[in-house]
């Protein structure tokens, strides 16, 4: 699966300029935990700020969020990756790093959009549910195929013999 097909389009972000209060307000409001700060002038991505970055860089050296800018704390080099990437490949990449979303850019640098992890990781998990009860499906239409075939019905030890 794309990347295209599961990330959140038009994610909230903010510029260099905005407050820390005003991201922590932001943070609030998303699922994956990233807001992604914009050059002013254009939808060029500059950094990211999480959750963590707030705690780590305001709340643990007793910042005022009132007066820091989100240009002070981001992370100048979030994860990115690009709309046409595989979904899951994006997963694997960024699974063991502290990031909860990743940025997803075009080819100028500008946000396109956000990949969630967490909502990447559900659909993963849907998906394996998914193909699990598809194969117990096929395997009991196939059991039921060998039972009713007569001739064909033969336990393993028989088989073996034959061997």
């Amino acid at each position: 699966m794309r990347v295209v097909e599961m990330m959140i389009r038009d994610p909230i972000c903010c510029a260099e300029s905005c407050t820390v209060e005003t991201v922590a307000h932001l943070l609030s409001k998303v699922d994956c935990g990233v807001v992604t700060v914009l050059n002013q002038l254009s939808r060029q991505v500059l950094g990211v700020i999480t959750e963590r970055s707030v705690c780590l860089e305001v709340v643990a050296h007793r910042r005022n969020p009132a007066t820091v800018t989100a240009g002070e704390c981001m992370a100048r080099v979030p994860a990115v990756c690009h709309p046409e990437d595989d979904a899951y490949a994006v997963l694997a990449k960024f699974s063991q790093s502290h990031a909860r979303g990743v940025v997803v850019i075009n080819d100028e640098n500008e946000l396109v959009g956000v990949l969630s992890l967490s909502v990447l990781a559900s659909r993963a998990a849907s998906a394996a549910q998914e193909l699990y009860a598809a194969l117990q499906k096929v395997n009991a239409e196939n059991a039921s195929r060998t039972e009713s075939t007569p001739g064909r019905r033969r336990d393993r030890r028989s088989l073996a013999a034959s061997a």
